[in-house]
């Protein structure tokens, strides 16, 4: 099975262990054995950057780097797992990012149900699947990891979010309905799935259509369901003037329905003056909105 090389800056960017700390480490304590490519550049394996990341994980528990470098891999994950806290959250993104890494499903999915089990879906949500997705999302972006890595775990998350959302929550006094959609050619649906969390579990009815979809048959839904709100969530990058055409072209065929617009691309749309479009930078803006 062929791995993933790595330059040292991405161990660094990866593990937040500097370049220069990683370089001190492999010249005293022989902890990394780089290969070199053809013009004497250091390249790392996927063991190398599980090892770093275990080694990271354990300095912060008061191991010394010369006590973890004479431990077994077998040992060092041993001592990791011993060490897995729920509420220390930059460990447990590391912890996940190593299960990530070695496409470890059993580990990856015992980690999340402790932390969902000891902080509950909503804040083990907002304190470490977000920020762990920024961190892949980052990594994804620079090349730093495969895609395949990123569907391994967005598809084990995604479970998660459809047992949340499958949970009989108590109806709303002053229901309303809400319908969620990705445009086309927007595959990346977590952030839309949390807004259909916090919609069920305000008691509100969310008509969910997920990714990717066509403005026709967006707007055929619309019509026949007569939603409060259409919401909808941006990953993926696009031009801003593409974007905001798009955005406005919806509002005016959705006219007089609100649309509420989410995700770090669309933030540009936060001091629009037009009435019908909503941008919320955060889940508690939307939470926000569901209570009044």
């Amino acid at each position: 099975m062929s791995t993933q090389e790595y330059s040292i800056k991405a161990l660094e960017m990866i593990s937040g262990v500097k370049a220069h700390t990683i370089r001190i480490w492999e010249q005293r304590h022989e902890a990394f054995k780089p290969a070199r490519t053809a013009t004497n550049i250091r390249c790392y394996s996927d063991s190398d950057l599980k090892k770093l990341l275990n080694y990271n994980i354990l300095l912060h528990h008061g191991f010394k780097i010369s006590q973890l470098v004479a431990m077994s891999e077998e040992e060092l994950n041993e001592r990791v797992n011993a060490t897995f806290a729920p509420h220390e959250h930059d460990s447990v993104i590391d912890n996940l990012v190593i299960d990530m890494i070695g496409f470890d499903r059993e580990s990856f999915e015992n980690k999340l149900n402790k932390l969902i089990l000891n902080l509950g879906f909503e804040e083990a949500v907002n304190q470490v699947i977000y920020p762990f997705f920024t961190k892949v999302g980052l990594l994804w972006q620079t090349s730093h990891i495969n895609p395949a890595q990123e569907h391994f775990v967005s598809n084990i998350i995604r479970q998660k979010f459809f047992s949340a959302i499958d949970t009989p929550y108590q109806k709303s006094p002053n229901p309303k309905k809400i319908l969620l959609f990705l445009p086309e050619n927007e595959l990346h649906e977590l952030g839309l799935l949390y807004s259909f969390y916090l919609i069920r579990k305000a008691g509100h009815d969310g008509v969910y259509l997920g990714q990717d979809t066509p403005t026709r048959d967006l707007i055929t839904t619309w019509s026949s369901t007569k939603p409060d709100y259409l919401l909808t969530h941006f990953t993926i990058r696009v031009p801003q003037d593409d974007l905001q055409q798009y955005l406005l072209e919806i509002d005016e065929l959705i006219n007089p329905t609100p649309l509420i617009v989410m995700g770090k691309p669309a933030e540009f749309m936060a001091d629009n003056q037009l009435k019908g479009i909503h941008y919320l930078a955060t889940p508690s803006e939307l939470k926000h909105i569901l209570t009044r």
